[in-house]
């Protein structure tokens, strides 16, 4: 399994937490944030079209999208086995 860390600002961390918690009492389904991180990118690419909606189109300069594209690329260190949840979704 290919794992990489992800940066969150605290707020939506917040919100992470609180649509885990949400699922846990309402509804008895216990994920941790990574599973739950999984389920809703699943969610979003099976409803593209929807999730898609909630997005305003923007230009970008060829420098920006040459930009975005240096961002995504995945490092080495980012694929390190054994590390927490924490440490894997918040890269702390």
């Amino acid at each position: 399994m290919l794992k990489t860390s992800v940066k969150l600002e605290k707020n939506q961390k917040e919100k992470l937490e609180l649509l885990q918690a949400k699922l846990r009492l309402e509804k008895k389904i216990h994920l941790n944030q990574y599973e739950l991180l999984g389920k809703i990118i699943s969610f979003a690419y099976d409803h593209f079209d929807d999730f898609n909606s909630y997005f305003k189109p923007i230009a970008l300069s060829t420098e920006e999208i040459t930009r975005l594209e240096k961002e995504i690329i995945i490092s080495e260190e980012d694929l390190q086995e054994g590390k927490s949840d924490d440490e894997l979704i918040y890269g702390i």
